[in-house]
């Protein structure tokens, strides 16, 4: 089994609001070619040419599993018309607070070939990996357990967004239920891992705290009279 980082995931925001830049994992079977989330419209051309890179035509995706229903983890679902999609099954429909969910997701997906994962709930797409019901950050989130050569990988999602968040022991945002968050952030550590696969940061060991690769770096450019302010610049060697 291999798992790839396709998207790289980043934490921005700004006043005038927050642009997502979620992760997006392949993980390759012996027999499946899995995506976990596929990012927003404008990382479109990024993901597909990145598939292409290993090898990999979108239309041989078997499985798409989204963490959840937020607009830069799924709204690029509609190209993976082959694929079976996993995500959790989502009862509260009236989220006034919550600005990131896409109220047609769910009747887009009714349409095509979807499993819905319920609260508690939990499937085997092999030995090796688990899908989970995570709630907290959204009321449907989920997450990937991956068992490989004594090693034990999270996909996490916004569970647990970025390095920063496992050190604080919660999601940096939190649109469901905190208390709900939090059991599900120390659900998802009680599988002892020793990596994480992050929804807005680079894969790193639990242990060491140290990233598997460079963490991603964002060139900004703004066609407007915008002014771009950095705070603190140079403080932080690894940003």
């Amino acid at each position: 089994m291999k798992i790839y980082s396709i998207l790289k995931g980043v934490m921005c925001s700004t006043n005038f609001g927050s642009p997502g830049f979620s992760s997006s994992y392949l993980i390759q079977t012996e027999n499946y070619n899995i995506l976990f989330d596929v990012g927003h419209n404008g990382l479109r051309n990024v993901l597909t040419t990145k598939l292409k890179q290993y090898g990999i035509d979108f239309r041989s995706i078997n499985f798409v599993i989204l963490s959840h229903d937020h607009w830069d983890h799924v709204m690029n679902y509609s190209i993976f018309q082959n694929s079976k999609f996993i995500i959790g099954k989502v009862y509260e429909k009236n989220r006034v607070n919550d600005w990131a969910y896409v109220p047609f997701l769910e009747e887009n997906l009714n349409k095509m070939d979807t499993l819905y994962i319920e609260k508690d709930q939990e499937i085997k797409l092999d030995d090796r990996i688990r899908i989970i019901s995570v709630p907290g950050h959204t009321e449907g989130h989920i997450a990937a357990i991956i068992e490989e050569n004594n090693e034990i990988g999270i996909l996490a999602g916004d569970t647990i967004p970025s390095l920063s968040s496992f050190l604080q022991g919660r999601p940096d945002l939190i649109f469901y239920s905190e208390k709900a968050a939090i059991s599900s952030f120390n659900k998802l550590l009680s599988y002892s891992p020793t990596i994480i696969f992050p929804g807005h940061d680079t894969p790193f060991r639990t242990k060491s705290l140290t990233y598997l690769s460079e963490k991603e770096r964002i060139e900004v450019s703004v066609s407007s009279n915008a002014e771009i302010k950095i705070k603190n610049p140079g403080l932080d060697n690894n940003s």
